[in-house]
């Protein structure tokens, strides 16, 4: 979620997604990674680059468990 809130140039609701999922699991390598790109955003800041779906996304950058 906090990547699709990123897309739409909502930082601070990207920001507050990614604190709930390391909340739940604060080693998830991905979220920190995410979080810390898109704290350097400015607010109404897009994010850059494209997935075809969030399943191309999330297959690539699922934790291993």
């Amino acid at each position: 979620m906090g990547l699709c809130h990123t897309y739409l140039g909502e930082k601070s609701r990207a920001l507050e997604a990614l604190d709930k999922a390391l909340e739940v699991d604060p080693k998830y390598k991905t979220a920190q990674t995410n979080r810390a790109a898109i704290e350097k955003l400015e607010e109404n800041e897009e994010l850059e680059g494209e997935f075809k779906t969030i399943n191309d996304y999330v297959g690539k950058h699922r934790p291993k468990r």
